[in-house]
């Protein structure tokens, strides 16, 4: 198993698949605790290309941060905060 591989198995089976609370605290528990330490070295070309698709559309706000440079909202839940549950469906449908 390539450490990619291991990294998403993670995310999908103990976040999205068992964790609690709506869809929207899973994928941000399985974004935190596995998914951002992914890497293009750890995919072919076309699987990195899909991920950062994904990647990029739950992110796509980008963190807030304060005038001293400090991260007072990740990128994750400043771009995900006001999606209703709804949204993630389409990700994984435009995926």
């Amino acid at each position: 198993m390539t450490y990619a591989e291991e990294k998403l198995y993670l995310a999908i089976f103990h976040c999205f698949a068992i964790d609690e609370g709506d869809s929207r605290s899973r994928l941000s528990n399985g974004f935190r605790c596995y998914l951002h330490t992914l890497r293009e070295e750890n995919f072919t070309k076309s699987h990195w290309n899909r991920f950062q698709k994904v990647k990029n559309r739950i992110v796509e706000k980008g963190p807030l941060i304060s005038a001293d440079g400090i991260v007072v909202v990740g990128a994750f839940e400043n771009a995900n905060n006001n999606h209703g549950t709804s949204t993630y469906v389409l990700v994984k449908e435009k995926n």
